[in-house]
């Protein structure tokens, strides 16, 4: 399937030149083919052979073809593939050896897998997950598209600023060299939420909320969340000619 030739291409790109390479690659190939499900894993370096055995009882379980396999010859960060006609789950570590970012795609795009599959197979690997010791899970809540002028990101910058400040929250804001792409971030108590713009439609902003637990999200966490993500909807609707769109 075109969706694994991606995923066999971007592990070849990594090999070769490293995980900023893999970046541009992994998001070319996935432009337009979006997750139906992500999350992510923070573990111990010490756990990793844990994490991957746990992988490959679920993918036994669910009749999943797996491969695991490292991205740099140094063998600090991993992808790991698993593949039936219908789903195809990709982990990989390739920022932070610590996490991995595991995602839930469409083998086919034309056909999707029914929602009540994915979110079965999702919450069978989480289970199958938290039988590590301490493993911390993000899950995203909540999202948000908006989309802004260039000149306007700085408007966002402040709005991001102005929640984190009227609730103590950590607010950081990272920069690509060439000031093109950036990564606005705000962590709290059991949640954090990312802002980012669209590759290949710098206009276009995605702001995701997530939650951080340990077995399950708190009543509270969840409740934060929520209100936080209403509170910057309200937030942003103060930016001239802005459009928001409420996102799974």
């Amino acid at each position: 399937m075109i969706s694994g030739f991606l995923v066999t291409i971007a592990i070849c790109v990594a090999i070769a030149f490293g995980a900023q390479k893999l970046l541009k690659t992994w998001k070319a190939g996935f432009g337009t083919s979006y997750p139906q499900k992500t999350l992510d894993v923070n573990i111990d370096l010490s756990q990793r052979e844990k994490f991957f055995e746990q992988l490959t009882r679920f993918a036994d379980a669910h009749d999943f073809r797996i491969h695991i396999g490292p991205t740099t010859p140094s063998g600090d960060t991993f992808n790991v593939n698993m593949s039936r006609k219908d789903v195809m789950v990709i982990a990989n570590n390739v920022f932070d050896t610590k996490t991995f970012h595991i995602a839930f795609y469409d083998e086919d795009p034309a056909n999707s897998a029914p929602e009540e599959t994915i979110d079965s197979l999702y919450n069978d690997l989480k289970s199958f997950i938290n039988e590590i010791p301490n493993v911390l899970i993000t899950e995203k809540r909540k999202g948000l598209t908006i989309t802004i002028d260039e000149g306007q990101r700085e408007e966002l910058f402040a709005r991001m600023q102005q929640l984190a400040d009227k609730h103590s929250l950590k607010f950081e804001l990272i920069f690509s060299s060439d000031k093109t792409l950036f990564q606005a971030e705000i962590y709290g108590n059991g949640f954090h939420m990312t802002s980012e713009p669209l590759v290949g439609s710098p206009r276009t902003v995605n702001i995701d909320f997530y939650v951080d637990y340990h077995k399950v999200p708190t009543p509270t966490s969840l409740e934060t969340v929520d209100e936080i993500f209403n509170e910057f909807k309200s937030l942003l609707g103060e930016i001239p000619n802005v459009t928001i769109t409420e996102v799974q």
